[in-house]
């Protein structure tokens, strides 16, 4: 179990630097809503993602979230949706960051980042 927690922790860190990398573009406060199969499925790791992230995520009800997507471009594009916001969202339950493990995971973002570079040689991060 040690092995499985690691692993998504791992993916979470690499989620957390694209959201840092992200954060300069985004409003100050930003709405984070996560969805797909994978993530509804196991709560525990979205929390996780949650915890990494530092913000409050929403779980979208939407399963396929890729195939949706698609659908709601096709829709605009045809003219048949005048605006994406304009579709209507399945907001789920609300996962709010733990200051604790936000700080924890952020330390161990940043060894992660370190093991990366001695490994590979150079970080994107």
């Amino acid at each position: 179990m040690d092995i499985v927690q690691a692993a998504l922790e791992a993916v979470a860190y690499r989620m957390g630097l694209v959201f840092d990398l992200l954060k300069p573009l985004a409003d100050p406060s930003p709405q984070v809503v996560a969805g797909g199969g994978v993530v509804l499925a196991h709560p525990a790791w979205l929390q996780i993602i949650t915890d990494v992230l530092g913000v409050p995520v929403t779980a979208s009800q939407v399963r396929e979230a890729s195939a949706r997507g698609a659908a709601l471009l096709a829709l605009e594009s045809v003219g048949e949706l005048e605006d994406l916001s304009a579709a209507p969202s399945f907001p789920g339950p609300a996962y709010q960051p733990r200051a604790e493990r936000h700080r924890r995971s952020r330390e161990a973002m940043k060894r992660q980042v370190e093991a990366y570079e001695k490994l590979v040689g150079h970080s994107n991060a």
